[in-house]
């Protein structure tokens, strides 16, 4: 992560999520990652991944001016180093807990998916000026969607993890 991070306890019964608090940054390049998985767990079947599962909150106490401020969920393989799958607009997340499933809709991008090395939640904002961002924002259950042989999407998940 681009910004300070630890494990929280409040905001679940006896679990800890990991709890990125931002203190009026300002994305820019470098420094945008909120939380990257750089390490793919050992197990996952990443020839069948076909997207990523998490859940979502955003803290009260989250403030930006832009309100087109959010998360882009990024898959990176050594063979498509960037694979946008997903934008989340953070002023627009419901209140609490929020599930969000990134699938890769590309067919093509599959064959990247043996390489796979990083599931990246990069900040973005709109325009060139970045304007100051702050407050809380919690990441828990992150796993990956698993598809079949043939392409469809399969019910398992696979791979949750904290940072």
């Amino acid at each position: 992560s681009s910004y300070p991070w630890a494990p929280d306890d409040s905001m679940r019964p006896n679990q800890r999520v990991a709890a990125v608090r931002l203190d009026a940054i300002r994305p820019t390049q470098g420094t945008d990652t909120l939380i990257a998985f750089e390490k793919i767990p050992e197990g996952v079947r990443k020839e069948q991944v076909g997207g990523v599962v998490f859940d979502l909150c955003v803290g009260e106490d989250f403030a930006c001016e832009d309100a087109e401020v959010g998360l882009s969920i990024i898959l990176q393989s050594e063979s498509a180093h960037w694979m946008p799958l997903l934008k989340v607009p953070l002023l627009k997340v419901q209140p609490g807990w929020n599930t969000y499933v990134a699938r890769v809709e590309d067919p093509n991008l599959y064959r990247a998916m043996p390489k796979l090395y990083t599931v990246r939640f990069q900040l973005f904002q709109k325009g060139q000026d970045k304007v100051p961002v702050s407050g809380t924002v919690y990441v828990d259950r992150v796993g990956f969607l698993y598809r079949s042989a043939e392409g469809s999407e399969a019910a398992s998940v696979g791979g949750a993890s904290h940072p």
